[in-house]
């Protein structure tokens, strides 16, 4: 069983794009321990896909269509009231499927983002 780190973001957020290059690096680095599955909440299958093509990025990419997934935290990165959101939007899952972390936000820098996925390959050894 491994992690999953699942990101909530869109094609023409720019702090979701500044961030990318951050999760690249960590997925490969940490491919074995944690799966990263990036969710787009605002564009279509097309969009995504080439926006993954354009940018040569190899960890999962997908659309949340209807925000079906993303609407559960919708109390933490919005408001569930008026439908308003924040993204990017992370969440951390470890392998047990328990929610360990969200992180409503960029990240800005790689040391960041890979101390909050090692805590989450390290939480139960």
């Amino acid at each position: 069983k491994k992690g999953v780190i699942l990101n909530f973001w869109g094609t023409t957020c720019i702090p979701c794009q500044e961030e990318f290059p951050f999760i690249e690096q960590l997925h490969n680095s940490y491919k074995e321990q944690v799966e990263i599955v990036a969710l787009s909440v605002e564009d279509s299958i097309t969009s995504v896909v080439n926006f993954q093509i354009d940018h040569d990025y190899t960890f999962t990419m997908g659309v949340d269509i209807g925000q079906t997934v993303f609407r559960p935290f919708l109390a933490y990165f919005g408001n569930p009231s008026t439908g308003s959101y924040s993204i990017p939007a992370t969440v951390f899952i470890d392998k047990y499927g328990f929610v360990n972390r969200l992180n409503a936000g960029s990240y800005i820098s790689y040391e960041t983002l890979e101390s909050n996925c090692l805590e989450l390959i390290n939480k139960y050894e």
